[in-house]
């Protein structure tokens, strides 16, 4: 791989190792090489001063949508970080995923910009790992020095205070990347990275245990607001509008899981929107106890939490009409085939039952995952979303399957 892996100056001094890394080499043959090396300094200069073009979603090939890139996204996401960066200086603002319930707390020990910058920086790393990764360049080597620009990035952060919820986040964020790029340039199971490093990956039970352990009191929906338009459209609409594409049916009599329910917002909404018997999976047994102590039986009856492992779903055959995915496929194909979950989910729906899947991920590989699981759907279809958030242009997708 070194001999693909040209020099390149970075603007800033702290992620200087990582021009010994250019990310355009990694897919060039070995006769474009010479070129892209002599190239590669005018590589930055040139992507800046080029005029901006309209984004278009990537399929798995793509780097927008790669393990590590897409690594940042979740946890900025799942953290609520963008929400609380601008909110520290500026007031209030959209998050960068959905919604979240603001946390009171004393101001962050980093500035709005500080954070927001550090959060660049991570990307930018993260974004290179995909790329490496996507060239299958990711190895012992690269992942030594995407390491020691992990620590550059470390050394910039205060002492870890889980007092602070901005610094606590960054530091959720920058080791979560470092596990991400370990598991995967090293090929470790969730269990050697944990015992090895010490470091955990999106689809390791520990990191979500930590996570809700940290955010008891988080209520935080991934991708897409519930009724709340950040693009065109709702979560809401998407799944409850008659003549939306992914509209999960009438729900009289109707028994839906929830696949990797977290403490998202969508249980509660399909409940008070006629979904009477949802049964609510999750990992975690922490974020499963918060949930059934939010949300009461008597309260909200027909309303199931389990602690349950998507790979080996607790249901019979053929006993589900829908089944909603909003992310936990995502996050645990960080680290682990996903064939396995779809084809219990598949086991327990009914004929005409449904998937449906809320991803960053495009039909080419969610639906293609679906399929390569089982090749018996009768129906598979599509929708794309594109949002204009703070941070820029972004694309979430809804797949649905039937059964």
């Amino acid at each position: 791989p070194v001999a693909i892996l040209a020099q390149v100056h970075f603007e800033r001094a702290p992620l200087a190792v990582m021009g010994r890394i250019i990310p355009q080499a990694v897919f060039e043959t070995p006769e474009q090489t010479s070129a892209s090396s002599e190239a590669a300094e005018g590589v930055r200069k040139r992507k800046s001063d080029a005029p901006k073009k309209k984004s278009k979603p990537k399929d798995e090939a793509g780097t927008s949508l790669s393990f590590a890139g897409r690594a940042v996204f979740l946890v900025v996401v799942c953290s609520g970080l963008y929400f609380q960066f601008l909110s520290t200086d500026s007031g209030p603002a959209k998050s960068a995923g959905g919604s979240r319930k603001a946390q009171d707390g004393p101001p962050s020990a980093l500035s709005a910009s500080d954070s927001i910058d550090l959060l660049m920086q991570l990307n930018e790393l993260a974004d290179l790992a995909g790329k490496l990764a996507a060239a299958q360049k990711l190895d012992e080597e690269t992942v030594t020095i995407l390491g020691e620009s992990l620590d550059a990035i470390e050394s910039q952060l205060p002492p870890r205070d889980k007092s602070d919820s901005v610094l606590d986040g960054l530091w959720e964020m920058v080791l979560t990347v470092r596990g991400q790029i370990y598991a995967k340039g090293l090929g470790l199971s969730d269990e050697e990275l944990e015992k090895k490093y010490n470091l955990t990956t999106y689809s390791s039970p520990t990191h979500w245990d930590d996570h809700y352990a940290r955010n008891q009191d988080e209520e935080f929906d991934w991708y897409l607001d519930w009724d709340k338009k950040e693009a065109n459209t709702t979560l809401k609409d998407v799944f409850l509008h008659p003549e939306s594409s992914m509209f999960l049916g009438d729900p009289a009599g109707k028994k839906m899981m929830i696949l990797g329910s977290g403490n998202s917002l969508v249980s509660e909404k399909l409940h008070g929107a006629g979904w009477s018997d949802i049964t609510n999976i999750d990992i975690s047994k922490i974020v499963i106890d918060q949930m059934k102590e939010r949300y009461p039986a008597e309260k909200y009856p027909g309303m199931n939490w389990l602690v349950m492992d998507a790979n080996k779903l607790e249901f019979e055959d053929e006993s589900l009409d829908a089944v909603v995915d909003k992310g936990t496929l995502d996050a645990m194909q960080v680290n682990i085939d996903v064939l396995k979950p779809i084809q219990e989910v598949y086991r327990t729906l009914k004929p005409g039952g449904s998937l449906t899947s809320v991803t960053f991920d495009p039909a080419t590989k969610r639906v293609g995952q679906m399929q390569a699981a089982n090749d018996a759907w009768t129906s598979c279809s599509s929708l794309t979303i594109q949002k204009e958030t703070s941070l820029g242009e972004s694309f979430v997708f809804v797949h649905k399957c039937i059964k």
